[in-house]
């Protein structure tokens, strides 16, 4: 099947770390998605529903202290400094461009954009170099920056941490 011989040489070519990693970010994002819609706090009334992250972050906003743990900030920073690109289409390519954020947007709201945005450039196949070596790799510090941010906002919220951390049956 060609999607397992697939599958299996990529994960080859990404190991020392980054299997792992990649890994974690896909199931945390994802698990992380499921607690806010299963909090029905943050659920949205569309369809299909879809987690309220922009309220999610409203609420934990005032909580947040990136400056009180190390990593956290570093993380923070890294992110917000070296944030990911995006694809964007011209007339003859696919290439790599800057996001644009309106000039007040809220730093928590950049953090989460750029955050999608690394979910994005793994899911829908931007970042498919095989890149995720520990300590040799920006793929692989944005994607452990982001599992830093993503791990300290769910711990604001007390009833979000319960959802996450729920048996799966």
């Amino acid at each position: 099947m060609e999607i397992l011989k697939f599958t299996e040489k990529f994960i080859d070519s990404i190991d020392n770390g980054g299997t792992e990693i990649v890994f974690q970010f896909f199931i945390s994002f994802a698990r992380i998605e499921c607690a806010l819609k299963n909090s029905l706090t943050f659920a949205t009334s569309n369809l299909p529903t879809q987690p309220n992250w922009e309220l999610f972050l409203k609420t934990i906003k005032p909580l947040t202290d990136y400056s009180s743990n190390a990593s956290i900030k570093k993380a923070k920073d890294y992110i917000l400094n070296n944030p990911p690109q995006i694809q964007t289409k011209t007339a003859t390519a696919i290439e790599w461009t800057e996001r644009e954020f309106q000039q007040n947007e809220p730093e928590e709201n950049k953090l989460l954009q750029h955050i999608k945005d690394v979910r994005n450039n793994l899911f829908h196949g931007g970042k498919f170099n095989g890149i995720y070596k520990i300590d040799e790799s920006r793929n692989y510090i944005l994607i452990n920056s982001s599992l830093t941010i993503l791990n300290y906002w769910i711990t604001l919220n007390q009833n979000i941490l319960q959802l996450f951390n729920e048996d799966i049956e």
